[in-house]
């Protein structure tokens, strides 16, 4: 059976046996390879600091701000449709093409509606507001996903 991943090993499962059976891997998140907060740090540095936590370049403590786990129970929510969508067209870069939209619109959802932990009252008061991932719109806007580790779309 050929397996839909997103990030986190997660499967679905094609049943037709008239076609190939490919692996289908969407991968979504930002990537090293493009746009840059500051002269050293990439969007994907960034994200992986809100994802994992940490300590920033002002010694200043990151909680952990990860809504991975929301996307992947999202797409496994989505499971039957995936694996109706890839039987129906037979095709890996059509169906992972679909797929993929739908992941990275819901991933990019998670991030703007992200709310805990919290930002700091110092943090609210720079930005204006509470919203933890959210900041300039650079990382929301650089979320893009891959098809088998290959191509970036948005």
């Amino acid at each position: 059976m050929p397996k839909i991943e997103v990030k986190a090993k997660y499967t679905a499962e094609v049943i037709d046996f008239d076609f190939k059976r490919e692996e289908l891997v969407i991968e979504t998140g930002g990537f090293d390879d493009i746009s840059y907060y500051g002269k050293l740090a990439t969007v994907a540095d960034v994200y992986r600091l809100q994802i994992n936590g940490g300590v920033n370049s002002n010694g200043i403590v990151i909680p952990s701000r990860n809504p991975l786990p929301n996307v992947v129970k999202y797409a496994r929510s989505q499971s039957s449709l995936y694996g109706k969508i890839y039987g129906a067209t037979k095709d890996l870069m059509t169906a992972g093409l679909t797929i993929g939209l739908d992941i990275n619109s819901r991933h990019r959802l998670f991030i703007e509606s992200f709310s805990r932990p919290r930002n700091a009252p110092t943090t609210i008061k720079k930005k204006g507001f509470d919203n933890p991932l959210i900041h300039t719109e650079k990382l929301v806007n650089s979320i893009f996903f891959s098809i088998n580790g290959e191509g970036r779309y948005s």
